[in-house]
């Protein structure tokens, strides 16, 4: 009714936003958003919050019933990128992370667009599904990946994680074995010993033409999606 009347108040209509993602009303949310940028357009809080409901709405789209997720992906993505482009958001950290991501993954093109290059012919990547179509394994005689992909990937991560380790204590070396340089809280539901990918840059366009030329493509093959949709 307040946002019917326009009876804007900042603290209290922040607060129900935020409730309202806790509780997972991310329709709810993006409208209180919304409100608050009306009176508060370089609010950087605010703006990362509205593109994190976009985000929540995608994520509760049923993808088995519809087969894409209404476009919520991508509008979540333009967003963040909207707000990185704001002098007020440029020191923004959590704004700034997910612009950061776009650039690592190439998921903007050089006109600030947001890329559907890639390949729409799949390599012959034999599988059998389960869960009526929802699960999908991939033969081991054709897999996704080479072992000297995985081998790649996995120096890579373990060589990142002992610079990061050495960034912060110069002059020591981590314990063989330990955990040092890894990350273990980005995933608060399921917690996971892990590194983002677009932080190791050695990988990045590897990852970007894995993703483009194989990835992607046996995707689309595999939910039976139109390019457009892909992204999703």
């Amino acid at each position: 009714e307040e946002i019917r009347n326009n009876n804007y108040e900042y603290h209290q209509h922040k607060r129900l936003a935020d409730l309202a993602m806790q509780q997972g009303r991310f329709d709810d949310a993006a409208k209180l958003y919304n409100l608050i940028l009306k009176h508060n357009p370089l609010d950087g809080d605010v703006l990362h919050a509205r593109a994190a409901s976009f985000l929540g709405k995608a994520s509760s789209t049923p993808f088995g019933q519809f087969g894409h997720c209404h476009g919520y992906f991508v509008e979540a993505q333009k967003l963040w990128k909207e707000a990185g482009d704001l002098v007020g958001c440029k020191n923004h950290q959590d704004i700034m992370l997910q612009v950061e991501k776009q650039r690592a993954y190439g998921t903007t093109s050089s006109n600030g667009g947001f890329n559907e290059s890639g390949s729409t012919v799949t390599n012959e990547y034999r599988y059998t599904s389960s869960l009526d179509g929802k699960c999908f394994i991939t033969d081991a005689e054709t897999p996704i990946l080479s072992t000297r992909e995985c081998k790649f990937v996995i120096n890579s991560a373990e060589e990142n994680a002992i610079a990061i380790w050495k960034k912060s204590h110069p002059g020591e070396d981590p314990k063989e074995g330990s955990l040092s340089g890894w990350t273990t809280s980005r995933h608060y539901a399921v917690p996971t010993t892990d590194q983002p990918v677009h932080e190791i840059e050695s990988i990045r366009p590897w990852f970007q033409e894995v993703w483009k030329e194989r990835v992607r493509p046996l995707l689309r093959k595999q939910l039976r999606l139109s390019p457009s949709l892909c992204r999703d």
